[in-house]
């Protein structure tokens, strides 16, 4: 295991090179690693045994699976950082998202109230050209700031430079054994009750998991659902339910067909990607996609959610929220704002 100091320099080289690498600390964990591949080739997912699987939001980008050709660690733990005020954070047209937006959301709810559609998750990008700070810089204070998280930075030709610190769990795999868990509602820390809107989306969430389950061929066993718990992310909080049961399926397989879940899809699945795919006017890229490390009998893969991507010459925050019957248009703008917040207050530290 490396000391820090020498850690991140080997990630500076490697990223100088243009080559595919990702790093990665599980939530409440001190353990960083990294996983640096030492060519540009590709292989498909099959003929990888041990890896980091990077899937886009839907078809339109790659599979792409970055090899362990070689591994670093390093135990990297600061006590956890208080982020500044949010107030000072500036976004490049803000003001044309936020009618962009409400606008779309008004368009979901109309649909919802007209359709067999429950629920269906709306996304849009906050872009910033005013912040140069380097992707190591922006990840360390990922690693300083957030604890419960899974925290990423993944680089390859194909997908960019991505970074972020997620609270979903897709699943995770471990021979047959399955845990998932759903993930919805939103609001600022420290609320006393959940309200019925985000209650009833965590149902909503909830049930398609079970129903999704349900539709594999090789089915399931022992189903274990836990109790209700507020998970924290920064300065908003959730509504947490675990998952647990046994399946025949490959991980790969149980992945596409939880994939996307009602957190970043929408309820009924088809109809709320056939609403996202003609209306919403955003490349989602592999924002909201799922990522993680596999090894040939375990899997640990998590929703692309509270995450930057960085070009030449801007950073892109995705930020996304589900829309249902109960919905305020002008709310679930403010629920963005705040969601945006997670990734802005690391760029304008």
């Amino acid at each position: 295991m490396l000391n820090p100091s020498d850690f991140f320099e080997y990630i500076q080289a490697h990223f100088e090179k243009d080559l595919p690498f990702a790093v990665f600390r599980k939530p409440n964990s001190n353990k960083v690693v990294a996983f640096l591949q030492n060519d540009l080739n590709d292989q498909p997912i099959d003929a990888i045994s041990d890896g980091f699987l990077i899937a886009p939001f839907d078809n339109s980008s790659a599979l792409l699976a970055i090899r362990n050709d070689k591994v670093l660690s390093t135990d990297f733990f600061l006590p956890k950082k208080t982020l500044t005020n949010a107030k000072d954070i500036q976004w490049d047209n803000v003001e044309i998202k936020r009618d962009h937006h409400i606008s779309l959301v008004e368009k979901a709810i109309q649909t919802i109230q007209t359709s067999e559609l429950r629920k269906v998750v709306l996304a849009t990008s906050m872009t910033t050209s005013s912040n140069r700070t380097g992707p190591i810089t922006l990840f360390k204070r990922i690693l300083e700031c957030y604890h419960n998280t899974f925290n990423f930075m993944f680089s390859h030709p194909r997908s960019g430079m991505w970074l972020g610190a997620t609270p979903e769990l897709l699943l995770s795999m471990e021979g047959k054994q399955l845990k998932t868990m759903a993930l919805a509602g939103t609001r600022k820390v420290g609320g006393s009750t959940w309200g019925s809107k985000e209650v009833d989306e965590q149902a909503i969430v909830l049930s398609e998991i079970k129903h999704t389950l349900s539709k594999l061929p090789s089915g399931f066993e022992s189903l274990s659902i836990g109790k209700p718990q507020t998970h924290v992310a920064g300065a908003i909080e959730h509504i947490l339910t675990q998952v647990s049961a046994r399946v025949e399926a490959s991980s790969l397989e149980v992945a596409r067909a939880l994939h996307p879940t009602p957190a970043v899809g929408g309820v009924p699945k088809s109809q709320a990607v056939q609403f996202i795919s003609k209306h919403e006017s955003l490349d989602r890229s592999y924002y909201s996609g799922f990522f993680g490390p596999f090894q040939k009998n375990k899997t640990e893969w998590y929703v692309n959610l509270r995450s930057m991507r960085m070009g030449i010459h801007q950073t892109e925050i995705f930020v996304g929220g589900g829309v249902t019957a109960a919905s305020d248009p002008h709310s679930e703008w403010e629920e963005l704002l705040q969601k945006a917040d997670t990734m802005g207050r690391i760029l304008f530290q």
